[in-house]
């Protein structure tokens, strides 16, 4: 409500920008001192935030680089995000690295005109990924399943299936179990109140103990009026600068969702 102008827009999105380049230079000072990058002004070092900030970051890069067409703008965004990747891939967050395929797959689906471009680009990059990814970003994925991590047995259809965890992935999986089978069934509508469920690492299994089912639906109303919007401005202007917005809101919602 304190918008009044297209130049107001343009100036804190360039600010935003510049802030975000900063903290990349930031990050990338830490690179060899710190094993896992966070964020200045953290208190205690807190990776995840920092990933879920640049996966923003690169969303929006993205949808101003698809839509614009002044050349320069659209280079110093590419130089941005590339400049942003290493920083992303040093937060060792599996969580925000599992959002940057469905992104991809948004970008190619809703950018038409260049959708095959995007589908052989989409291909490469996952069949080179192997190959290009550095050892810490490999060992990180690699880590999760571990032939001496911690095993749990699911039953499906009548048969049993071990499953073998690294601990802090094992203990999400029993946290949300927990959720499910415990906290949710006792207080299904309105849940425990905020902080009534303790420390739940996932939003959606958080949220379901804290807010219950009429809760959570408000907030997926909340999202789905969001992405409609975003959706009919990236379709419907006519204003590249509004559209590369539009799009990379879009991108940064199915992003963080995942």
């Amino acid at each position: 409500n304190m918008i009044r102008s297209r130049e107001q827009i343009k100036a804190l999105v360039f600010v935003f920008l510049l802030t975000a380049f900063i903290i990349c230079i930031c990050a990338w000072a830490q690179f060899g001192t710190e094993a896992r990058v966070s964020a200045p002004f953290e208190g205690s070092p807190e990776p995840n935030t920092l990933s879920g900030y640049l996966l923003i970051i690169m969303a929006l890069c993205w949808g101003l680089i698809l839509c614009l067409k002044r050349f320069g703008a659209r280079l110093l965004l590419l130089g941005l995000f590339f400049f942003a990747l290493p920083p992303f891939f040093h937060t060792l967050s599996r969580g925000a690295w599992l959002g940057i395929l469905p992104m991809a797959i948004v970008l190619t689906v809703l950018n038409r005109q260049k959708s095959l471009i995007f589908v052989v680009l989409l291909t490469a990059i996952i069949l080179l990924l192997p190959i290009v990814l550095p050892n810490f970003v490999k060992h990180r994925v690699g880590e999760t399943f571990v032939p001496d991590a911690i095993t749990k047995e699911y039953e499906v259809a009548g048969k049993k299936f071990p499953v073998a965890l690294e601990g802090s992935a094992m203990l999400r999986i029993v946290s949300w179990e927990w959720i499910i089978t415990d906290r949710f069934p006792k207080r299904p509508f309105f849940g425990w109140g905020v902080t009534g469920v303790g420390f739940i690492d996932s939003n959606y299994f958080l949220m379901l103990g804290e807010i219950g089912f009429f809760g959570i639906a408000v907030f997926f109303w909340v999202l789905s009026t969001i992405f409609r919007q975003a959706y009919w401005n990236f379709q419907n202007l006519d204003d590249d600068f509004y559209r590369g917005l539009s799009l990379g809101l879009l991108v940064c919602l199915v992003g963080l969702m995942v």
